[in-house]
């Protein structure tokens, strides 16, 4: 049986009869060594591995953060390119429409050059013919002023009663108040008139 033994960082076989009297003493001390070296080891593995995954976590973070920067970014790009898609829709839009007017006008100046040339050789023709012929006047009538017929009484009947209201108490008084009404607005009418 051997036992290895650590010297300057090499590791040499030493017999185990030299040592008799140690062994117990080294078995403990290696056993004792190897839990505490593997519970360092073990402890200093899931240290790297968690400042790894640390590591890892700030790295996914800073990538998550620079994607949505960079979405950011290509969101306001889209929007100042669809904002400059649609002014330039618009100017375009607003130039054809100049164009389209220019051109009308242009129709316009030159139907009325036609227009104009013709009349001018019609009148180097004929230059009677944008005469109208004359003609002769023809006085009407003369009546005088008409008068309006005067109005008569019998344009201003009173109000009759109603059939329950001539039942009632107080309707020859009724019957008179209508009466003086129609008169007056007979007077009325023959004042207006100017008689």
């Amino acid at each position: 049986m051997h036992l290895l033994h650590r010297e300057n960082r090499n590791y040499k076989v030493v017999a185990l009869s030299e040592f008799h009297w140690f062994i117990p003493v080294y078995q403990r001390f290696i056993v004792e060594r190897n839990y505490t070296s593997m519970s360092r080891t073990i402890i200093g593995v899931l240290n790297a591995y968690s400042r790894e995954a640390a590591r890892a976590e700030r790295a996914r973070q800073r990538e998550i953060v620079r994607l949505r920067a960079a979405a950011a970014r290509q969101l306001k790009a889209d929007l100042r390119e669809a904002k400059l898609q649609e002014k330039q829709a618009k100017q375009d839009y607003l130039e054809s429409r100049q164009n389209e007017a220019l051109e009308l006008t242009q129709a316009i100046r030159d139907t009325e050059q036609a227009i104009s040339q013709l009349l001018l050789r019609a009148i180097r023709k004929k230059p009677a013919v944008l005469v109208p012929p004359l003609k002769t006047f023809i006085p009407g009538r003369f009546d005088g002023p008409q008068i309006p017929d005067q109005p008569k009484i019998e344009d201003f009947p009173p109000q009759p009663l109603g059939f329950f209201s001539s039942l009632l108490p107080g309707a020859a008084k009724r019957r008179d108040t209508r009466v003086k009404v129609s008169k007056e607005q007979y007077d009325i009418a023959l004042w207006e008139g100017g008689i």
